[in-house]
Formats: C-alpha cells, sequence, structure tokens
C-alpha cells in the first residue's frame, strides 16, 4: 500500500494511517461497481492510496473508517452535514419518524408541517415542492421556467456544476447534443458578457441559473461582483426570463436565514436547496413564487421516494437545532479560525497558497500547480494525518467544529505546508 510519506524520503513524518481493509473493499467494489466507488466520493478524485474508501461510523465533526482510523472531516459528507454527524436531536427525529413510518403510499403529515414551515421562513417564497437530490430541483426548475415563459434558452456561468442530467452535466459522453443545444454561457463577474449572452438570444430566453458564489472545482471561489449581480438581474427582468439561484451548495451556509441570495440582494423567482437541509437525510427543494404555482402543479413530476416522511422530520429538526443552537454562527467563528490559521501555517512553513471563499466554504489552492501536484500532495499527506482537506473541491465547514478540531487542523497543515516546500 502507497502512503502519502513514500513521497518525502529523508522527512519525518508522525500518525501515518493504514488503509489496508479500505483498499481491500475497494478492490472488492471493483468488482462490483463500475469504477469501485464513482462520482466524486471515489479517492480517485482526492488522492488514492491516501484518503480512505470507506467510512464506518460518524459524529461531530469527526469520521472513522473501516481501518478504525479517525479523520476531522472538513468537507461534511461534500456538504450535507451543517450540524455535525449524528446530531443528537435530528437523530432522535429520525427515529421518531421510523418508528410511525418512513415511506407510505401517501405522504406523511410531516411534509405538510415542513412545507409550512418554509414558506413561513422566508417570505420571498410561496410554495415548495420535494426532491431527494440537487438534481432533482435544479432540473424541474429549468422545466418549470420553459413551461412558464414558452422559451427554451438558458443561461449559465462558463463551468458552473448545476446537476448530473443531460442539460448540465460537464463532458459530452452518453448525451445526445440537443441536450445541451438549448443553453447558452456567460462568463462569471462579467457584466459584458452578461448582456452579450442575453443580446445573442434575444427573445428566447427562459431562464438564467446562477450559484450565489463561483465554486468551481479546481478554481478559486469568487464573490460576485456587484456589476455583475445586476446586470444578471436587469437583463432577467427585461427579458421576462425567470431568474432561477442553485443553492444547493450555499445554502445554510451564506446567510442566517438559510437563504444566501439575501446576502447578495438578489430577488429569484426560484431558488433550488439540497445537503443541508437534511443534515444527511436525502431531501431537495425548490421554492417559487406564487408567479409561478400554476406552472409547477401543471407539469409531470414524481419519484418514488420523493415523499419518504424520514428525511422531513430530520429537516425540520435541523432548522429548530440550526436557529435554536446558533448554528450559522459557530460555523462563521470556526471558518474564521480555520482560514487565518491555515494563513498563517502557510506562511510560517513557506508555502504559497491561496484560500478562497467564504468562511464556511473556503477552498484552498497551491501557487503554480496546474496540475494541482502540490494540493494532493498536501491533502494526503493531511489525511494520513487525521484531517481531510480535499485537494480540488470546495470545503465545508460545520457547527461541530470545535477551536480544539480547528487548532489541531491548522497544526497538522502547518507540517503537511513545510512537507509539500521540502519535496518541491
Amino acid at each position: 500500500m502507497r502512503h502519502a510519506g513514500d513521497r518525502y524520503a529523508g522527512c519525518t513524518l508522525s500518525h501515518v494511517t493504514v488503509l489496508t481493509e479500505s483498499y481491500e473493499m475497494f478492490a472488492r467494489a471493483e468488482r462490483v461497481i463500475p469504477g469501485g466507488i464513482f462520482g466524486t466520493r471515489s479517492p480517485r478524485f482526492s488522492s488514492f492510496g491516501d484518503f480512505p474508501a470507506f467510512i464506518r461510523s460518524a459524529r461531530g465533526s469527526r469520521i472513522t473508517d473501516v481501518d478504525g482510523n479517525e479523520y476531522i472531516d472538513f468537507m461534511c459528507g461534500f456538504g450535507p452535514i451543517v450540524l455535525g454527524y449524528n446530531h443528537l436531536a435530528v437523530q432522535e427525529a429520525v427515529r421518531g419518524q421510523e418508528e410511525r413510518g418512513g415511506s407510505f403510499t401517501f405522504p406523511g403529515d410531516v411534509t405538510l408541517e415542513l412545507a409550512e414551515t418554509l414558506v413561513a421562513r422566508w417570505d420571498w417564497g410561496d410554495w415548495v415542492m420535494f426532491g431527494k437530490n440537487g438534481s432533482d430541483v435544479t432540473t424541474l426548475s429549468t422545466r418549470i421556467a420553459r413551461a412558464h415563459t414558452g422559451r427554451m434558452k438558458l443561461l449559465v456561468a462558463a463551468g458552473a456544476y448545476h446537476g448530473f442530467d443531460p442539460w448540465s452535466v460537464p463532458g459530452g459522453q452518453g448525451v445526445p447534443p440537443a441536450h445541451r443545444s438549448e443553453r447558452d454561457e456567460f462568463t462569471w463577474n462579467d457584466a459584458g458578457s452578461v448582456h452579450a449572452c442575453f443580446d445573442r438570444n434575444e427573445g428566447d430566453v427562459a431562464a438564467v441559473m446562477l450559484c450565489p458564489i463561483r465554486h468551481d472545482a479546481m478554481h478559486d471561489i469568487e464573490l460576485p461582483a456587484a456589476e455583475f449581480l445586476a446586470a444578471v438581474q436587469q437583463r432577467a427582468e427585461a427579458a421576462g426570463a425567470l431568474l432561477i439561484v442553485d443553492d444547493i451548495r450555499c445554502g445554510f451556509r451564506l446567510h442566517p436565514s438559510g437563504a444566501s441570495h439575501l446576502r447578495f440582494g438578489l430577488r429569484p423567482d426560484l431558488v433550488c436547496f439540497g445537503k443541508a437541509i437534511g443534515n444527511g437525510q436525502p431531501l431537495s427543494l425548490l421554492v417559487g413564487k406564487e408567479a409561478l404555482r400554476a406552472t409547477a402543479q401543471s407539469l409531470y413530476y414524481t419519484g418514488t421516494h420523493f415523499f419518504a416522511a424520514t428525511p422531513m422530520a430530520a429537516a425540520l429538526a435541523v432548522l429548530r437545532a440550526y436557529d435554536g443552537e446558533g448554528a450559522y454562527e459557530a460555523m462563521q467563528s470556526a471558518g474564521a479560525m480555520l482560514r487565518d490559521g491555515i494563513l498563517a501555517a502557510a506562511r510560517r512553513a513557506g508555502a504559497c497558497v491561496r484560500f478562497t471563499g467564504p468562511a464556511t466554504m473556503p477552498n484552498l489552492l497551491f501557487d503554480d500547480d496546474p496540475k494541482l501536484k502540490r494540493g494532493r500532495a498536501f491533502a494526503a499527506a493531511a489525511a494520513q494525518r487525521g484531517v481531510i482537506f480535499h485537494p480540488r473541491h470546495n470545503w465545508f465547514l460545520s457547527s461541530a467544529h470545535t477551536p480544539e478540531d480547528i487548532a489541531q487542523a491548522v497544526a497538522v497543515a502547518e507540517e503537511c505546508f513545510r512537507l509539500v516546500v521540502a519535496g518541491t
């Protein structure tokens, strides 16, 4: 088994983990699952041989792999874990609902309670529809936009990810070109590009879809410029097109209400939520305005598990805990501590890095590292010391990350920065 330490001959490494069972299981998985693990959860997406392949348990800010190694996790399940793993109140809600039943022929009563709670929470939204993954509701939002306007064209920022459905999925394998022909792209934070995109699609724009921040993988996170947002908002309104905000990744981490567009003053017609709303339970939401209710009702949209009661019970518990425990403020504090600590550690170690993005969703990239060689080495060394920092995807903070967690993670980061600097 290859470990991060193999890359640093002559350096003294501490607390190097053993991943024997993880990669024995990965080899077994390759025989029954294409690729062993597919998508972003694969260790091939991070650092193969250094990151764990399978997790056995988790609590608070920490996960434990099948070999018994414990990690402070700064990925939070790629975003869903906003209150910490195995949060007591959420798990009690899950168990209570499961005792009554998790999936019925008709919706559980908790469905209505959650819908009413959400509409009361956000005065900019009048109705809600449910899905399981972010892709369910981002795609639903495009169907509503097209049906409502009678137009087909969708405008998105180049490089943005809005799900795995054919209209959005990166790359062309298995996707007929026609599925992506009715979309056009503008450049993030370039108001002129937005105007040009609307101009060349005049009269045919159904909607523009926008993430609150630019969080493309392998790219510095960028906050939106006021001029850019104004161009998107004004041109959409002038064209009679809908503005859709994709808040799947940012929801509940950029604004205390949970709705990130309020931080930036946007006025969307539809907002897509997922990830954090269930703290690990599979649930996504589309929240819309009254003017779109009839169109939403007219569409055929269904899924066997869309009305599963357990995730909805979890979401209600998440909302209560998020507000009652000051989760937003706790994440902001932990994220600021991590940012300051990481940047100071990098300076002390002589590592040239860029630490970008909001405190609760940061991203770390090394300067002059286009192939992420140093980034992967850093993340691999950190994983071998019990901290999960992803080399190509933004990180996530939860309210369970304590000052002690942050201090330990920063100490590991400084050691790993020194190893990378010594190895370059």
